[in-house]
């Protein structure tokens, strides 16, 4: 809108006498947002009421029109990236697991100290966990989230007899000759296990999606 009022020089006012007032309304995240921004010169109650009057009638207008538009859902393909770099912001995290269940090196049926450290990442993430899983007092299920769909997420974490070795190097070195170890790489199945769960319930949580993830 445009609105041009009477000269008053010795308050500041522009010779011009011109004033405008804009409206700006933007879509982001999915939101419209409508921001009034007014640079406005009066100089008589008549001019105030007039500009008053249309500036309202104008958000109303626009308030109207946006409250009618519906907030687009996120593409498949934003969501694929956006779970992409929460899964690799968790870089050290996966690491650190890789390393941590390695060190553990725990036969099937017994990896307590394995089964502690991978559910209290996940508890810390906000899943439930259940422990003693058909009848294994290692075997667990951690859940977040509710409805469908039901996304599940399985990685095995036991060792092998007579597999203990030093990481790092490319020959026979074990840490405890004849102890147990994760020779069949046991170790980066929960490490990739946990960092997709969190990396997607971080997501589904950003956009209120409903499912369930196990």
């Amino acid at each position: 809108m445009r609105t041009r009022v009477g000269e008053r020089i010795r308050s500041g006012y522009n010779r011009r006498g011109f004033t405008y007032d804009t409206v700006r309304v933007a879509f982001s995240s999915g939101l419209w947002h409508i921001q009034p921004s007014t640079n406005t010169i009066l100089n008589s109650p008549g001019v105030r009421h007039m500009k008053t009057t249309k500036t309202l009638l104008v958000l109303s207008l626009l308030a109207v029109m946006a409250s009618a538009v519906v907030a687009q859902p996120p593409q498949l393909k934003d969501l694929r990236e956006e779970v992409r770099m929460e899964a690799q912001s968790l870089a050290k995290l996966t690491q650190e697991i890789v390393d941590k269940v390695f060190s553990f090196g725990e036969l099937g049926f017994q990896e307590e100290w394995t089964v502690e450290y991978l559910t209290g990442i996940l508890a810390e993430e906000g899943f439930e966990i259940q422990m003693g899983v058909a009848g294994m007092p290692t075997g667990y299920i951690a859940t977040w989230g509710s409805g469908r769909p039901i996304v599940g997420f399985m990685g095995d974490i036991d060792g092998l007899p007579e597999t203990s070795q030093r990481p790092g190097v490319a020959y026979h070195d074990p840490l405890i000759p004849g102890g147990p170890g994760h020779g069949e790489g046991h170790n980066s199945a929960p490490a990739v296990d946990l960092t997709a769960a969190i990396a997607v319930k971080r997501v589904m949580e950003r956009h209120g999606m409903e499912g369930t993830l196990k």
